[in-house]
């Protein structure tokens, strides 16, 4: 699954950035799965945090990684 999903990724992200190889969107994208993986594991171990603030997190993390590629 995670390497369905990041190829679809990757595909996305060389539409929008031409100037991006191949290769660097897959890495791209799979670093975005894994950080999606780790939001998920923490989420299921740390439930106490507050999912509104954990949420937020996710989001500023994953736009400010993607904001230098997109």
């Amino acid at each position: 699954m995670k390497g369905t999903v990041s190829k679809l990724l990757a595909l996305l992200l060389a539409q929008r950035n031409s100037s991006i190889s191949q290769s660097q969107c897959y890495v791209i994208s799979r670093v975005c799965v894994e950080i999606s993986a780790a939001y998920f594991r923490l989420s299921l171990s740390e439930p106490e945090l507050p999912a509104d603030e954990r949420k937020a997190e996710f989001q500023a993390l994953l736009a400010a990684y993607l904001s230098i590629y997109l």
